[in-house]
């Protein structure tokens, strides 16, 4: 019961990510034809050539050539019907296993449909421009997009599975499409290809799109093994795809038989070159990591890495990266506090992706580590996978992803995130080693030079990092870690073996006996829990160890009463006097409880941070 309790003081706002998927043949967009239906525009030019929606269905390429032959209808209003004709039946028709020649027929309509849009929007009457207000106009738009969202999930069903993707595919008519995809992607298709427009989530504040030309994908691909470095990139990656016709004019668009499937990473582009135009990218930034959270148990893994027990406890830290790593954009990492994992990060995350400004300027790595572990071992392991992740991608640490980065750490994460830029003195080792052990000088030298010793108490500043973001960080300590339930829990704790192994050593290197550590209180190895009581050894030996000189930093602090003083205050689980560091660049309050690093309130502190550090307006 205690444990459930400090639990859920930990993870009263942790957020947890669920998806539902939808038939996506309306693509989310009230543009396009509901089954059985045309639209408004699609149904007046149908009346006055004397077609019927149902005549059209059945044979839209007689409805098209009747539609070309009546001089009195315009050619942008014929091609913004023809898309939708084909459109219907492409979207309707459905093959069974017997009819071999079906598929190729849908694709060919689906193929024709995008080929009647692509004339309208870019080789039409009139320029985009002209028509930029114009319902129509984004009507066909949409028709455009979802023919090739229906043409991508039936070239997908046909080739997942093969060892490598068709660079041409041939279809029937002669019509031949070159799949191009992003530069230095895999051949290999995807394990699954989802369409973006049928996903819909709960757990995210808000989905984040941009506005565009071309069908939105995610794409899963089979899971990365666990680099030496302990980093891996997220295996869920948004893309989107667009349809181009060879040709220069209409005439030759109309023709061509050679069309050219693009495969875009939305990160990097954000504009396609169309009908001899650069055009805006059509993108889901939510997406693909909304599916990533609602298909991973991260509130087991947070627990896991808490008790050390179940078999998603991971002993040493990873770095996952959001997306693949890009060298031209800074690194914003992210250090989850006690008990959590990632889904401490979910709006975070989220907000700071469906930002434009931010987006093209970070890209976000997240720390995931064992917190039953001692502090300094934390410190120690996650140091190394930074330094690790940062030399595999770069490792002449020439490029901006090397350089000011934002080290954002909440609760734990904080405590780890100032170790990570703090550069420790000569007197640390004494702070932490008890008084009561009446060591002499020539044991305590002996002790310094431990290979364990000099791995956790040497270190220098992460190099990479320019800004640091606290959140309701206890610098000095927690009471709740020191009452009953702090007490109780730290004893669930199963630390691994090298651990508990350490710690006999060092019994044998004091040269005190384990009936003296008992008196003084210390019958087994600390672990993260034990540490962040208020007068554990490690807060009493860290807590006045100063940021590196000349480096930004700022607290985002709770409190979950505004009636109260602010000195007196916490947030359930953290003082102000512990949230509090002097020297802050800002600090700012916010009424909410421990979790206030998912308030909004706290979001958009955030990004006015990340925008101030990266140079651009808020």
């Amino acid at each position: 019961m205690s444990l459930v309790l400090l639990l859920a003081l930990v993870c009263s706002s942790c957020a947890v990510v669920s998806v539902r998927q939808e038939d996506a043949h309306r693509a989310g967009d009230d543009s396009l034809p509901v089954r059985g239906d045309f639209s408004v525009d699609t149904g007046a030019t149908l009346s006055a050539i004397g077609r019927t929606p149902e005549q059209c269905r059945a044979e839209p390429e007689d409805c098209a050539k009747a539609l070309d032959e009546v001089a009195s209808i315009a050619g942008d209003q014929v091609l913004a019907s023809r898309a939708e004709l084909y459109l219907v039946r492409g979207t309707d028709t459905r093959c069974g296993e017997s009819d071999a020649g079906c598929e190729d027929r849908r694709a060919v309509d689906l193929i024709e449909s995008a080929r009647s849009a692509y004339l309208y929007l870019f080789f039409g009457d009139r320029t985009p421009e002209e028509r930029v207000f114009e319902r129509r106009q984004v009507e066909v738009r949409a028709f455009y997009n979802h023919a090739l969202q229906e043409l991508t999930k039936l070239l997908y069903a046909r080739y997942r599975g093969r060892t490598t993707g068709p660079p041409v595919v041939m279809l029937g008519d002669g019509l031949r499409l070159d799949v191009q995809l992003p530069e230095g992607a895999a051949p290999k298709p995807p394990l699954e290809l989802i369409p973006a427009s049928g996903l819909s989530f709960s757990g995210l504040r808000n989905i984040y799109r941009r506005d565009g030309f071309g069908a939105e994908f995610v794409a899963v691909r089979e899971p990365e093994a666990m680099s030496e470095g302990s980093f891996q990139q997220l295996d869920y990656q948004p893309v989107t795809l667009v349809l181009k016709f060879e040709g220069e004019n209409a005439a030759q668009v109309r023709t061509t038989r050679v069309a050219t499937l693009q495969v875009f990473d939305i990160y990097r582009n954000r504009q396609a070159r169309l009908g001899g135009r650069d055009v805006s990218l059509a993108a889901n930034f939510s997406a693909a990591y909304g599916l990533w959270l609602a298909r991973t148990d991260l509130i087991r893994l947070g627990l896991s890495g808490l008790v050390g027990r179940g078999d998603l406890g991971h002993e040493v830290p990873r770095v996952v990266m959001l997306e693949p790593y890009d060298p031209n954009r800074r690194v914003l990492v992210l250090v989850h506090g006690l008990a959590s994992s990632q889904e401490a990060w979910i709006n975070v995350a989220n907000e700071v992706m469906g930002d434009p400004m931010l987006r093209e300027r970070l890209q976000i790595w997240q720390v995931v580590y064992p917190t039953r572990m001692p502090l300094l071992v934390s410190h120690a392991r996650i140091d190394k996978a930074l330094r690790t992740t940062f030399q595999h991608f770069d490792p002449a640490g020439t490029a901006q992803a090397s350089h000011d980065a934002v080290l954002v750490g909440h609760s734990m994460g904080g405590v780890i995130a100032r170790l990570l830029v703090t550069q420790p003195d000569p007197g640390l080792l004494d702070r932490l080693l008890a008084a009561d052990l009446q060591l002499d000088a020539k044991r305590r030298a002996e002790i310094a030079q431990r290979p364990i010793v000099k791995e956790l108490l040497q270190w220098s500043p992460l190099p990479q990092v320019g800004c640091v973001v606290f959140i309701a960080t206890p610098h000095r300590g927690a009471p709740l870690a020191e009452r009953r339930i702090g007490r109780f829990v730290g004893r669930l704790v199963r630390l691994p073996a090298d651990v508990v192994r350490s710690f006999e050593e060092a019994l044998r290197l004091s040269g005190a006996s384990k009936e003296q550590f008992r008196r003084l209180g210390v019958n087994r190895p600390q672990n993260g829990v034990d540490e962040l009581a208020q007068n554990s050894q490690f807060m009493l030996a860290t807590q006045d160890m100063p940021v590196e000189e000349g480096l930004p930093f700022h607290s985002i602090i709770a409190r979950s009463k505004s009636n109260v003083a602010l000195e007196l205050s916490s947030d359930g689980l953290v003082p102000f006097a512990s949230a509090h560091l002097p020297g802050a660049a800002s600090e700012t309050v916010i009424t909410s409880g421990h979790s206030v690093q998912e308030a909004p309130e706290a979001i958009l502190e955030l990004r006015r941070i990340l925008h101030k550090h990266v140079g651009t307006a808020f």
